[in-house]
């Protein structure tokens, strides 16, 4: 599941910031990179609770699969900014702004590997929620 759902968001929302590559004033391409990578992330995020099975609580991948579409979804209103405030004042502060959400992302996914490594050794618990121990699986 980390593999074929997780890393693969991860991947996939990483593109997100292509959209910065283009001109501050090509708003609707920007919007059109973000609003592709989103729809594929919410798509892929319905296809994958499908094949889970269903608890009453949300899983450490379906919480990736939320922050993933929040952080697409962010990077569009971000994109949207230089239609609402002007391109000039955009264009001053982007190379911040993306240097932000680079370090959000890095920092995210160093959080992330961390506690996907804990789960593995089971340190703690695999899903949120939910207590495991050793002492209580059944036989």
């Amino acid at each position: 599941w980390i593999y074929n759902y997780g890393y693969l968001m991860s991947i996939v929302c990483t593109f997100a910031f292509a959209a910065f590559t283009l001109p501050v004033g090509d708003v609707g391409d920007r919007l059109g990179v973000g609003f592709t990578l989103n729809l594929t992330v919410v798509a892929t995020f319905y296809l994958m609770q499908d094949k889970l099975p269903t608890c009453s609580y949300y899983t450490a991948l379906e919480q990736h699969m939320v922050v993933c579409i929040g952080f697409t979804m962010f990077v569009m209103v971000i994109n949207c900014l230089a239609a609402v405030i002007g391109e000039g004042i955009i264009e001053k502060f982007e190379r911040a702004i993306v240097t932000s959400l680079m370090l959000f992302w890095v920092g995210y996914h160093t959080y992330m590997k961390i506690r996907v490594n804990a789960m593995l050794n089971d340190r703690i618990p695999r899903l949120a929620g939910h207590s495991v121990s050793k002492a209580s699986k059944p036989l």
